[in-house]
């Protein structure tokens, strides 16, 4: 029968990358030349400074109201947009504010900035609560999860009638902060110093180390969990940090409409949050600001439509969900890359992307044909040992007391038939799959001790089977996620741009790009790395995982799906990677490459070891030969 053949052993000599090309151009990112933006808000601050003095007061109020529901969004955003958890609860957050503050200022007497502050606290509070379940369920169940608490806050308000005041509403006294008096222009420059806070925080927020956390848990949440991201702790963060934003929202709208109507904090409420955010673009920054503007404002400019002017709305909203599936702020965005790439004539981004990652390639010197192959460096004791590891998915036992060695400075493969097991080894000494027999130790350390997120931080780094990029970010960010277990700064310091922040961002910066240029990336730095072709997401992932600086880097399949001149300059990564003095577990069915890289191989089979040596002995041994590498027809 026909069967598998073995790739020669033959290895490649070691060859260094060729300098970066320039990169490509992919005119039109939707961003507008750095003067046109900066001229662009300076325009708006005016506006914004200048909308009390021109506005009569009924106006200002609708202006602050505005603001109220900016403060809102931006809140909302932070746990929907940016960290991918589904909330259905922001008015209930939203309405713990308002009664909060109304309650300690009416009874209590208390001032409104105490008030305030108890409002947000008890809030952030209840969020960290009402986040617990994002830890065990998602989507629709997390949905219903967070339903049931806006419904419970909703049944509160209106019964607790001693303190609520129940369905008559609550008065709110008159808000004063020193001697000045909170009402018309003076609430208004109030509110607006609450939201542009509240979206520059979130803003530093989210182009940092927290940020990045968050965006890796929504695009890849098992991937952000093996490169250090305590997904439970961030998780809960971003519920807190949104729930936050909604008690100051509360508070700022209990002085601004001066009367508490539970019916203003209902589901239909958190309904309406949620259509800002969506309209005005989900994950972005200036997307659910702008939504939250427009369906606040929308209902006064269609009165001309009287008994229509809902109907109206409503198809507006429908047309632009459905047209403009990223917001209004994602078709503004796109609109801008279009126009400058008709006025520049260049291609669009993926193509020209695509072009010069075929370029590289084909632009790098490919190994002689004939060469003896190299020998490997000198190895050392066991690093990583796994003793008798057993692994059980209901009745199928997916590994059977494997034993793996993985000895200081080698370049070990893993091989073996498709379902052997292989990446559920990888999945067992990367913590994402539990142990139900066996042991493994790392350095001597026992590593089923630890959870996921402390994995890359003991030293271990890793690729996937399956590329796993954070599509929402560059190639850059996604390096920096590598390095995340490395840096410290948490949600204040990086809120508010402490100095010891913005000196570790810039650190973290400086090793991405050395990650990326050491591989040849620096290139595709600010690049989508969604739109990479396979050969340079491969090699994204090594960055990513060098980043980490690990002692044993672990490459999962890094070959499949390129072509032989991609896969011979991944040869040549991997060597000068394992001559840096990093350890190389391999995974892979590409025999030139498993075998022209190894310095010994173990070889599963239905879960089980069946073969540990030299990679020559490998191709001649019978139980081999008949599980994997096939006979060769005569």
């Amino acid at each position: 029968m026909s069967n598998q053949t073995v790739g020669s052993t033959e290895k490649a000599p070691a060859a260094t990358i060729p300098a970066p090309a320039p990169a490509p151009q992919t005119a039109g990112d939707g961003r507008l030349p750095r003067a046109a933006r900066a001229a662009a808000w300076l325009l708006v601050g005016i506006v914004l400074l200048a909308l009390p003095l021109l506005l009569p007061p009924f106006r200002t109020y609708l202006a602050t109201v505005v603001l109220v529901y900016v403060i809102a969004v931006v809140g909302l955003n932070v746990v929907m947009g940016f960290s991918g958890q589904i909330s259905i609860s922001h008015a209930a957050f939203m309405g713990v504010g308002a009664y909060t503050t109304a309650v300690l200022m009416g009874r209590w007497e208390l001032p409104f900035p105490l008030a305030a502050l108890a409002g947000v606290l008890l809030a952030t509070l209840l969020g960290y609560v009402v986040g617990l379940p994002a830890l065990r369920i998602a989507g629709h169940y997390l949905a219903l999860a967070t339903l049931a608490f806006q419904l419970i806050v909703q049944s509160v308000i209106f019964n607790w009638e001693s303190v609520t005041n129940g369905p008559r509403g609550i008065a709110v006294p008159p808000a004063v902060v020193g001697v000045f008096p909170l009402a018309d222009r003076n609430l208004y420059y109030l509110v607006l110093v609450a939201a542009l806070l509240s979206l520059l925080f979130v803003r530093n927020v989210v182009r940092s180390r927290v940020g990045r956390a968050w965006r890796a848990i929504r695009d890849k949440e098992i991937a952000a969990s093996v490169f250090g991201v305590d997904v439970a702790r961030y998780k809960t963060l971003a519920f807190g940090v949104s729930a936050a934003y909604a008690g100051l929202a509360g508070a700022m709208f209990a002085i601004t409409v001066g009367f508490l109507d539970p019916a203003a904090f209902n589901l239909w409420e958190s309904v309406k949050q949620l259509t800002m955010v969506l309209f005005g673009g989900l994950g972005t920054l200036v997307g659910p600001p702008l939504g939250a503007t427009l369906l606040v404002l929308a209902p006064e400019f269609l009165t001309p439509f009287r008994e229509h002017s809902l109907l109206v709305f409503y198809v507006v909203l429908l047309l632009v969900l459905i047209f403009l599936r990223g917001g209004l702020a994602s078709g503004v965005s796109r609109t801008a890359a279009w126009v400058r790439r008709r006025r520049s004539g260049a291609p669009p981004p993926d193509a020209a992307v695509t072009a010069g990652a075929v370029t590289a390639v084909r632009d790098r010197p490919a190994p002689p044909a004939e060469r003896p192959a190299e020998t490997g460096g000198p190895v050392g004791e066991p690093m990583l040992t796994a003793d008798g590891v057993t692994v059980r998915f209901g009745g199928l036992i997916a590994l059977e007391g494997v034993d793996l060695r993985v000895r200081d400075g080698e370049i070990k493969g893993l091989i073996g038939p498709n379902g052997a097991g292989k990446t559920t080894l990888f999945n067992v000494l990367t913590r994402v799959y539990p142990v139900h027999e066996g042991s493994v130790t790392f350095a001597g350390r026992d590593m089923l001790r630890l959870r996921p997120h402390q994995v890359v931080g003991a030293g271990l780094a890793r690729t996937f089977q399956n590329v796993e990029m954070f599509r929402s970010m560059t190639a850059l960010e996604n390096v920096l996620v590598g390095r995340h277990h490395r840096d410290v700064c948490g949600l204040w310091r990086t809120g508010l741009r402490l100095p010891s922040a913005r000196a570790e961002e810039r650190r973290a910066r400086d090793a991405a790009r050395a990650a990326l240029a050491t591989l040849g990336l620096e290139r595709y730095a600010d690049t989508p790395a969604e739109s990479l072709p396979l050969g340079v997401q491969r090699r994204l992932e090594i960055a990513r995982a060098m980043v980490a600086e690990p002692r044993l880097l672990m490459l999962d399949e890094p070959a499949s799906g390129l072509t032989a001149g991609e896969a011979a300059a991944l040869m040549d990564d991997v060597r000068r990677i394992r001559a840096a003095g990093v350890t190389v577990l391999l995974i892979e069915h590409n025999m030139r490459f498993v075998m022209g890289l190894s310095d010994s191989v173990t070889v599963l089979d239905h879960g089980r070891v069946i073969f540990d040596g030299s990679p020559q002995r490998a191709q001649s041994d019978p139980a081999v030969v008949a599980a994997y590498l096939g006979e060769v027809e005569s």
